[in-house]
C-alpha cells in the first residue's frame, strides 16, 4: 500500500480495563513490521462501553491511556468514534 501512496493506520478497540494492557498493545502495533513496512498511525475505537460503562471513568482512562502512549511516541492517537448520523438516528 506504501508504495501506492496510501498511509496505512492501526485500528484497536480498547477496554479501559487495564490501562497498561491496553498501552501494551498500542505499543505493539506501533512496533510491527513486515519487511521494512509499518503502520503510519495509530487510532482507538472510543465507542465501546462495556469494558467501563461509567462514562466519566472512561473518559479518565482514555485521556491517560493517550497521555500514556503519547508521552513515549511523541505522536497522538487518532480516534475513531460513530459517524454523526448515528447519532442523529
Amino acid at each position: 500500500m506504501h508504495e501506492r501512496g496510501l498511509r496505512v493506520v492501526a485500528w484497536y478497540l480498547p477496554t479501559f480495563t487495564d490501562i497498561n494492557d491496553d498501552l501494551q498493545r498500542l505499543r505493539a502495533m506501533r512496533d510491527f513490521r513486515v519487511g521494512a513496512q509499518g503502520f503510519d498511525g495509530v487510532a482507538v475505537d472510543i465507542e465501546a462501553t462495556s469494558g467501563v460503562p461509567d462514562t466519566t471513568r472512561r473518559n479518565a482512562a482514555l485521556v491517560e491511556l493517550s497521555r500514556r502512549f503519547r508521552a513515549e511516541t511523541g505522536t497522538a492517537i487518532a480516534a475513531i468514534v460513530l459517524p454523526p448520523v448515528l447519532l442523529e438516528v
